[in-house]
This record gives structure tokens, sequence and C-alpha cells, in this order.
């Protein structure tokens, strides 16, 4: 009896290294390159797009809050176990998050300026800032840095990936949606 229950726990946790084995793959890919894509709320594919590597406008959102407009929509994945939305203000660095998905919706017509995580090595780790690592870009390591500025308005939602680098240009409230599956919160433990 106790053969057979043991043998039932090594394959439950032969599964779970596996399992963990890949999503830590998954959470640690990034792209090297920038590519913007741009979708309708309509056509988001919510319970994926923890997944894609791209960092994501999606437009004709409703007019409702950020954290409605992500339930209404199911914009998170089935593993999602801690969702957090928050207004924060932001100063004038740089911020990455590690979370399996973040989302900023702003008030107002706002640039947001992205670095690819190719980059970090030229960045400036500063302090952390709750949920986010704080980065500087020095200025003379500025030139060897390409850089992304997305105009956000009233009725969009930004995703930025896990690890991509992102600067508010704006001392307003902005609006963020974060969430992390089990695995994702245990893997930010060593990001």
């Amino acid at each position: 009896m106790v053969v057979p229950l043991i043998l039932v726990a090594l394959i439950i946790i032969v599964i779970i290294i596996i399992l963990g084995a890949v999503h830590y793959i998954q959470y640690k890919k990034y792209t090297p390159y920038y590519e913007i894509e741009q979708q309708e709320l309509d056509n988001i594919d919510g319970p994926t797009m923890h997944r894609n590597a791209n960092p994501l406008v999606i437009s004709f959102i409703e007019p409702i809050s950020l954290k409605a407009n992500v339930e209404k929509y199911h914009i998170y994945s089935m593993l999602t176990l801690f969702k957090q939305t928050k207004k924060v203000i932001l100063g004038d660095n740089y911020y990455t998050s590690a979370a399996e998905l973040l989302l900023i919706r702003v008030d107002t017509t706002t640039n947001i300026t992205l670095i690819n995580p190719k980059y970090k090595k030229y960045l400036k780790y500063n302090t952390p800032t709750s949920d986010f690592k704080e980065y500087i870009l020095p200025e003379e390591t500025s030139a060897n840095v390409s850089t992304i500025d997305i105009t956000m308005r009233e009725y969009n939602i930004l995703y930025i990936p896990r690890f991509w680098f992102f600067n508010v240009q704006t001392h307003d409230e902005i609006n963020m949606y974060s969430a992390d599956s089990l695995f994702s919160s245990i893997f930010r433990l060593w990001n």
C-alpha cells in the first residue's frame, strides 16, 4: 500500500517539475525586436495574452474602469491567482515589472517610452518602487539604446510584456492592472 502512494507522489512531483520548467521557459522569454501590435478589445484573446512577447495597444475599450474592462473581456489567464488594480504616480525614470500581466490605462493623452529588455545592460538599477524595479538611463549609455514612444489616449490600454522597461511621461495618476499566476509569483522572487 505504501509503495503505490510513493509512486503516485513521485509522479505528481515529476509533473509539477515539468510544468514549472515549461512555465519558467515561457516566463523568461522575450522578443529582441521592437514590434508593437494593436488590436481592438473585442479581438483580444485574454487567456493567452500573457504569452505575447510584444507590447500591445488595445483600442476601442469601453468607457468603464480598467478593472471592469479586464473582467468583462477576461484579459487574464485561467491560471491567474493574484490580481491587483491601482492608481499610481510614477517618476521620471524607467520601470520594469516581472508580473505575468501588466496593463496601463491613462486618463489623458500621454506618451509612454518603451525599452526592450535586451538593453538592460545600459540601464542603471536605482531602487525598487513598490511592484516595480526602477532604473535610470544614464546619458553616457543612452546612445546605445533604442526606444519607442507610444502615444496613449483615454480609451486605450497598453499591455507591457514582462521585463520591458517603460517610462510614463506624465505626473498624473495612471491606472495599472497586474496579475500573476502561482508560477509567475514564485519566479518573481528570482527576478
